[in-house]
């Protein structure tokens, strides 16, 4: 089990290290140091770092090898930005802005 574990982190660590200094970026740059605060920033980079850059990736038809850790890490320094403004949100905002009229 550990083996697999120190495999993966030697395998990925340029990925952690995007993904670190994204998070801490973020942190950094964030006007509220609260532990709440800063709990939502890991917690959001962490998510959208490991969720979404494949898709991206897939999606525009750009190789995860050369472009997956720059992705995975702007979106660990944005991840907090994105949901909060997800969250601050509704559907006919979305509309809206989708339609140019916001």
């Amino acid at each position: 089990m550990l083996d697999r574990l120190a495999t993966w982190l030697a395998e990925n660590v340029w990925m952690l290290i995007a993904v670190g200094g994204g998070i801490l970026v973020s942190i950094i740059t964030s006007d509220d140091h609260s532990l709440k605060s800063g709990t939502g920033r890991i917690l959001a980079g962490l998510f959208f770092a490991v969720v979404f850059p494949d898709p991206i990736l897939t999606f525009l038809d750009r190789d995860p090898v050369v472009y997956g850790n720059a992705l995975a890490g702007l979106l660990a320094m944005t991840g907090y930005a994105i949901a909060k403004a997800l969250v601050s949100t509704g559907p006919l905002d979305w509309i809206a802005a989708w339609r140019g009229k916001k």
